[in-house]
C-alpha cells in the first residue's frame, strides 16, 4: 500500500505543480481537443507537458480529488479498517461513475480505495469521506457533515504536501 501512496503522492503534485511555469517545460494549444485540460508528464525527458484550450482556466479533475481523498484518507485511517458506509453512496449524480457500493455493506478502506481507482467509483469516495469525516468529528455526526469535516481536512493536508494553487469542494 506504501508504493500506491508514493504513486498517488507524485500524482497529485505533478498535477499541483502544473501552473508554475517553471515547472512546465511545454505547452501546447489543441485546436479541437476531446478534452479540455490534458497533463502528460513524458518519462524521458522529465518534462510536464500541458495541453489546454485555455490556460487561464481552473480545473476541477475528479480523478486528482479521488487521488487526494486516498491519500488523506490513509493520513486518517488505516488500510485494514473496515467501513460501512450508509445513504453517502447515493450522493454522486444520476449517471456518474459508480462501484456499485451499497449502504451497510462491509468493505475495508483498501477495497474502497480500489473501487474510487479502478472504475472510479464516486460512491466509493462519498463512503470514504464519510468514514473519514466521521473520525475526525468529536461528537457522532451524520454523513453530509461527516463529509464537510473531511473536506476542510482535505484542503489542510493538501496545503501540507504542497498542493498550494488547490480548493477541493464536496
Amino acid at each position: 500500500m506504501k508504493k500506491v501512496s508514493l504513486f498517488l503522492l507524485l500524482a497529485i503534485l505533478l498535477t499541483s505543480c502544473s501552473r508554475n511555469p517553471d515547472f512546465v517545460t511545454s505547452s501546447y494549444t489543441l485546436s479541437n481537443p476531446h478534452s479540455s485540460h490534458i497533463f502528460i508528464y513524458d518519462l524521458d525527458s522529465e518534462e510536464l507537458i500541458t495541453y489546454s484550450c485555455d490556460n487561464t482556466d481552473k480545473v476541477f479533475p475528479a480523478s486528482i480529488t479521488k487521488l487526494l481523498t486516498a491519500l488523506a484518507a490513509l493520513d486518517i485511517l488505516s488500510a485494514d479498517t473496515i467501513i460501512t458506509p450508509g445513504y453517502e453512496v447515493y450522493l454522486p449524480a444520476a449517471g456518474s461513475s459508480s462501484a456499485y457500493i451499497r449502504p451497510h455493506h462491509q468493505l475495508s478502506l483498501e477495497m474502497l480505495i480500489e473501487a474510487m481507482m479502478i472504475p472510479s467509483g464516486n460512491d466509493a469516495a462519498y463512503a470514504v469521506a464519510a468514514a473519514c469525516g466521521k473520525e475526525l468529528a468529536e461528537d457522532a455526526v451524520e454523513y453530509n457533515e461527516a463529509i464537510e469535516v473531511f473536506v476542510e481536512y482535505m484542503n489542510v493536508y493538501a496545503a501540507n504536501i504542497g498542493c498550494t494553487n488547490s480548493n477541493f469542494t464536496s
